[in-house]
């Protein structure tokens, strides 16, 4: 249509609904979607049964196995505007399936030791180089993080640390493996990441390439280690004492020698998958703190690099299994729960352990918005505590974080932040 044949501005109108404009432009977008059906996202995955049960959904089709065994109605939640006859039609043979899981009750939470912690390509701490994840392996993050956390029978911390728990707080979206199965096909070619998106990712990659040089230069440690550990007489446990080592040979080596780097750090990464269940509390955290800075420097394994690499995705899958775990180890004291002052060293542990476990989740969600994949669901930290005051964490003596954190806890009044509020 000529621009000649439209009528004056003052009587742009739509003939549907007669909504008037001023400008031909939004005339034209307006009579796009005139008539339709609003376009309704739902992000719901789970089936209306499991939702109202609050149970995990394995969200099978027709029917999830706990309405199958229960014989009730499974119905899924659709968008409006699609017909209802497809609501509980099996997925397009085209998607990926997954492979049927072992026997065992849907309506229970897992507990930690029905989750095989090591994919089927970590198990050989022997071998250099790492295999491709299968479907089992994918299969076995069924839980979300808070499950985990709340799950019976999960392991329990020593018996020198206070009793952990993971607070009253509302269900969590149901955990789907959906963001594993892109990583055995090539990324989407097709770049639709919004440029605020691009910009935090440089960002954050820019910010933890600083962290290996931090701990070779000795002025300060990265923010996942607490600053008593500067001034700590103590000597470093073995994990830590290993990585300090291996980053110390990273920022030394020659031109060509990344590669012998990159094998010991995937060898010192595979022993701390293997033996992870066997650490104390206070090993624990320090595999955690170690296995972050090994991820970054297969990131970075050399300084004159000109892109970032891609990882093996059977050491995220590792590195998510490992979260789970120590979250069942327990990430929150139930003095905060109580909103009262626990002891500093209990606190100092703690809130170590939600540090890592923030910044793995930020490190894998960079790597994956640089290489357009899908990733963690940063949804299941919506529970954890917000991250620890910066006056808190730097307190210096016992008594100066006795006295902030009762000021802390006076000014928020019972109603601390957890992360979900950030989002």
């Amino acid at each position: 249509m000529r621009l000649s044949s439209w009528p004056r501005a003052g009587a742009l109108a739509c003939v549907a609904c007669k909504k008037k404009f001023t400008q031909k432009s939004s005339l034209i977008r307006h009579l796009k979607w005139c008539g339709k059906p609003a376009p309704t996202h739902v992000r719901q995955k789970a089936c209306r049964s499991c939702v109202v049960s609050r149970a995990r959904c394995s969200l099978e089709r027709p029917a999830c196995s706990r309405c199958a065994s229960r014989g009730e109605d499974c119905k899924y939640y659709v968008p409006n505007g699609i017909d209802s006859k497809f609501e509980n039609v099996p997925r397009s043979s085209t998607q990926p399936q997954r492979v049927p899981r072992d026997p065992r009750p849907q309506d229970v939470l897992p507990t930690l030791q029905n989750l095989p912690y090591l994919p089927n390509g970590l198990l050989g701490v022997n071998d250099t180089v790492l295999k491709s994840p299968t479907f089992q392996a994918l299969d076995s993050c069924d839980a979300s993080l808070e499950e985990v956390c709340a799950a019976d029978g999960s392991s329990s911390c020593e018996a020198d640390t206070p009793t952990t728990t993971a607070g009253d707080t509302p269900p969590n979206p149901v955990l789907s493996n959906d963001w594993m199965i892109p990583f055995l096909s090539e990324p989407s070619l097709c770049d639709t990441t919004p440029l605020l998106a691009k910009h935090s990712m440089k960002t954050l990659l820019r910010l933890f390439r600083t962290w290996p040089r931090m701990i070779v230069k000795g002025f300060q440690l990265p923010p996942i280690f607490h600053p008593s550990m500067a001034t700590s007489e103590n000597a470093l446990t073995q994990p830590l004492s290993n990585c300090f080592a291996i980053v110390r040979m990273w920022d030394g080596q020659s031109d060509g020698a990344s590669g012998i780097v990159m094998e010991t750090v995937l060898k010192e990464t595979k022993i701390i998958f293997t033996n992870i269940q066997t650490y104390d509390e206070a090993t624990l955290v320090a595999a955690l703190q170690a296995l972050i800075i090994y991820t970054i420097l297969l990131i970075f394994p050399s300084h004159d690099q000109h892109a970032v690499p891609s990882i093996d995705p059977s050491i995220f899958i590792g590195l998510q299994q490992v979260v789970y775990f120590t979250a069942g180890t327990g990430i929150t004291l139930q003095e905060e729960t109580d909103h009262v002052v626990p002891s500093w060293d209990a606190w100092i542990h703690v809130t170590s352990k939600r540090r890592v476990i923030f910044s793995l989740y930020l490190l894998h969600w960079a790597y994956s918005v640089h290489h357009r994949l899908p990733s963690f669901n940063c949804d299941e930290l919506g529970f954890m505590p917000a991250p620890a005051a910066k006056f808190l964490w730097q307190a210096s003596t016992k008594s100066d974080w006795e006295r902030l954190y009762k000021r802390w806890l006076a000014q928020w009044d019972g109603c601390e932040s957890a992360d979900a509020d950030m989002a």
